[in-house]
């Protein structure tokens, strides 16, 4: 193939879709189609040109040669709007930048003797882990990402809370229905927390995919004590965000215990996957505060059960949340994680 379509404020040149003007006119619908959106790509009308690929990749059938071009052109279909957005929305142009690489890779996959096209691959996946390292520095990093999704699904298990409460003084005579509008601003503020653990689980995998592309006499023994936290990480992570799946499907079955269950439960990973990026110091700071939250609320529990709480005014029975079992699984994971601690000074 000749010439090359350059993308200079990603510091991209893609080789294998330059060649595809004019490829296929005449030869049937789906290449005229494929022309169609070669049009759409050079007026810049990114999403048509997109639109117009895939129509053609999947009509293409038998045609082998329409197919790889329209794979490679979907990846520059992706790849030249992620210039466009990389300095205002780099969030953005990383999402673009992986679909790019996922056609990219679909174009391999049909020619994998193309060099042209694994180059082009390379060029796509170096910069998303270049724009993904950026995006992990600052209130962007993984740290402050993570400590945001754990504050905010934080204040979404006390809300979880807040609405047991209110089905507790409605009685059991008032069905949970009666509450549809409160689950369903739940599960909605759930759909956001999901999206925002997706970013946090791409970013981390972007970061660690740099560093295991280094040749291994290239890393440092800081890049190698990184790669195993983001490991670490990654496996706390994955039980997070299933769990934060599973409140929501709760929440639209209107369980308010279970999503209460799983809402601490994904609290209790995401703080795992926390510490991974953290000193043995700062873990143990976490520890000890949730040893003595836990303390307090087993404190208030026993109050309760003795009748002291109501004595001095207190309440009179524990909100359904409070349980033993609760109090049990909670200090399950503060010693698992004390146990994980130990092994750093060990």
């Amino acid at each position: 193939m000749s010439g090359r379509r350059a993308i200079a404020g990603l510091g991209l040149v893609l080789l294998c879709c330059a060649g595809c003007r004019g490829g296929g006119a005449g030869a049937g619908a789906a290449r005229t189609r494929y022309n169609e959106a070669l049009a759409k790509l050079e007026a810049k009308a990114w999403e048509e040109a997109q639109q117009g690929f895939l129509k053609a990749r999947d009509e293409a059938g038998q045609d082998p040669e329409l197919r790889f071009r329209a794979a490679c052109d979907l990846g520059l279909a992706y790849a030249r709007p992620a210039e466009e957005a990389a300095g205002a929305k780099p969030d953005q142009a990383l999402e673009l930048l992986r679909q790019s690489a996922a056609w990219l890779r679909d174009a391999v996959r049909l020619r994998p003797d193309d060099l042209e096209a694994r180059q082009d691959l390379e060029l796509v996946l170096r910069r998303t882990q270049l724009l993904a390292d950026q995006l992990n520095k600052g209130q962007n990093s993984l740290a402050a990402r993570l400590d945001r999704l754990i504050d905010d699904l934080r204040g979404l298990r006390d809300r979880v809370r807040a609405l047991i409460g209110r089905l507790e003084e409605a009685g059991a005579k008032t069905e949970p229905t009666a509450f549809g509008r409160d689950f369903d601003e739940l599960a909605t503020a759930v759909r956001v927390l999901q999206s925002e653990a997706g970013v946090v689980v791409d970013l981390a995998g972007d970061e660690l995919g740099l560093l295991e592309r280094k040749a291994e006499g290239e890393r440092t023994d800081e890049d190698r004590m990184r790669m195993v936290q983001l490991k670490r990480l990654d496996q706390h992570l994955g039980r997070g965000r299933s769990a934060i799946v599973d409140v929501r499907h709760d929440l639209r079955g209107l369980d308010a215990d279970g999503a209460h269950r799983r809402a601490q439960a994904a609290l209790d990973a995401l703080k795992r996957a926390r510490e991974q990026l953290e000193g043995p110091v700062a873990i143990l700071g976490r520890l000890a505060g949730d040893e003595a939250m836990l303390a307090t609320h087993a404190g208030a529990l026993a109050a309760i059960r003795t009748g002291a709480a109501k004595a001095q005014g207190g309440p009179a029975a524990a909100p359904r949340w409070l349980s033993p079992a609760d109090l049990g699984e909670r200090q399950a994971d503060v010693r698992e994680r004390t146990g994980e601690i130990a092994e750093l000074f060990a």
